[in-house]
């Protein structure tokens, strides 16, 4: 599902794969710290530098919803609401915001976390919501 990872992890020494992992797992978790921050900023006001923010930010949360439900490895392109449905909007939103959770798979007209530490820490994160919103959580 996320041949970027498996090509970096095959062509890493023996010996450096763990701090090839460990690497990988501390930038998938700043990028989707970075996704729920930008999220969750209150408007456009937050992010000048990007057009039409508060439509394109209701898109990528549509996105990212879609992605975390269901346990879902990918979502087609045609079961998305617009503007998560528009792939040159969405990648555009993601460059001027400099956060970049997804890719789009053009032969597949799919949408999927950009590799599999972002995903991880997506589900991690989704995870510790369900627990704090259930209360079952508690902060070690």
């Amino acid at each position: 599902m996320h041949p970027g990872c498996l090509n970096g992890l095959a062509s890493t020494k023996k010996d450096d794969r763990q701090k090839y992992v460990e690497e990988r797992e501390k930038e998938g978790i700043m990028t989707w710290k970075n996704f729920v921050k930008l999220a969750a900023s209150s408007s456009a006001k937050d992010h000048p530098q990007v057009l039409a923010f508060d439509y394109m930010k209701g898109g990528v949360k549509e996105l990212s919803k879609s992605l975390l439900n269901f346990g879902k490895k990918e979502v087609a392109l045609d079961d998305l609401e617009s503007p998560a449905n528009e792939p040159a909007k969405v990648n555009a939103f993601m460059k001027k915001a400099d956060v970049s959770p997804f890719i789009f798979c053009p032969t597949t007209r799919t949408y999927r976390f950009h590799d599999v530490f972002v995903e991880r820490a997506a589900r991690k994160w989704k995870e510790r919501k369900e627990l704090e919103v259930s209360g079952t959580f508690e902060e070690s």
